[in-house]
C-alpha cells in the first residue's frame, strides 16, 4: 500500500505541484496472522468479507505519500478497528445494483 501511495501521487503531479496520495489496506484478524481483505469481486465476495469481518477486531493500515517535485515522503499509519457483528447491520447491505435489504 506504500508503494501505490506513491505510484498515485507520481502519477499525477506536475513540477511544483504538491500532491498527496493514500493507499489502505484491511487486515481480517490480524492477531491470528491475518488475511488481507482484497477488493469483493461481486455481493456475494462483500458479504463473505462483511461476515469475516463481523464481531472481530481489524487492522486498517493506510500508506500517504506527499510529493513535491522530487522529493517524496512516505508514512503508513495503523488503526486498530472493530466491527459490530453482522445481525447489527445485515438489514442495511446495499446491493450493488442500489437495492437495499430489509
Amino acid at each position: 500500500m506504500l508503494r501505490l501511495s506513491r505510484e498515485k501521487a507520481l502519477a499525477v503531479a506536475g513540477k511544483g505541484d504538491l500532491v498527496l496520495g493514500a493507499d489502505t489496506t484491511v487486515v481480517i484478524d490480524s492477531a491470528h496472522g491475518g488475511e488481507i481483505a482484497g477488493k469483493p469481486v461481486d455481493e456475494q465476495d462483500a458479504r463473505r468479507m462483511l461476515k469475516l469481518l463481523s464481531g472481530r477486531r481489524h487492522e486498517v493500515l493506510t500508506g500517504v505519500s506527499l510529493v513535491l517535485d522530487d522529493r517524496i515522503i512516505s508514512e503508513v499509519e495503523v488503526t486498530q478497528v472493530e466491527f459490530a457483528p453482522h445481525d447489527r447491520y445485515r438489514n442495511r447491505l446495499v446491493h450493488l445494483d442500489g437495492r437495499t435489504d430489509g
